[in-house]
């Protein structure tokens, strides 16, 4: 398999050590980005299966990895409406995990029970959106806590707020006024 091939190749002293010349470590790279797109393969239809049908995702959705999310960076969901976010636990014990969202609007999160999430919307460091090729317009990001079951997945889904524009009159009275 073009995954199996490629983890074999990386797995090689001069890889792991870095005293490989440039061409090869780039070579490195390319095969082991070719097998994370084959694998993305097998995980949209691993995930067509464990879905349960009364889920909230839209049939046929396409998973996808947000490879640069260490930069604050994932294309596919700028400017999304709705989107889902998979979260994968591969150890054999529960874990919290905090999770950083990049967004450019803001969102309601749903956790995998159908109940709001509780997440900080806070602006990207400018140190992080400043990174020479970035390429996100993402200025925020949302920030919340996750338990990840061993072994298994939660599914998180975003939902753009709707923008409701309500005007408030106040009228002050004072019953006993004195001018």
């Amino acid at each position: 398999s073009t995954t199996g091939e490629a983890m074999g190749i990386v797995q090689h002293h001069d890889a792991i050590s870095g005293t490989e010349k440039q061409n090869v470590a780039d070579d490195y790279a390319q095969r082991l980005s070719e097998g994370i797109d084959k694998a993305a393969d097998v995980i949209n239809n691993a995930y067509a299966k464990l879905l349960p049908n009364d889920s909230k995702l839209p049939m046929n959705a396409t998973q996808f990895l947000c490879q640069y999310s260490n930069i604050s960076e994932c294309l596919p969901i700028e400017g999304q409406k709705q989107f889902t976010l998979t979260l994968w636990n591969p150890t054999i014990h529960p874990v919290i995990h905090h999770v950083r969202v990049p967004v450019t609007k803001e969102y309601l999160i749903h956790d995998p029970m159908g109940s709001i999430v509780s997440a900080e919307y806070v602006p990207i460091p400018a140190t992080t959106r400043n990174i020479p090729g970035r390429k996100s317009s993402a200025q925020n990001q949302y920030i919340f806590t996750t338990s990840l079951p061993a072994l298994g997945f939660s599914t998180y889904y975003f939902e753009a707020k709707s923008i409701i524009t309500i005007q408030f009159i106040v009228l002050l009275t004072c019953e006993y006024r004195r001018w």
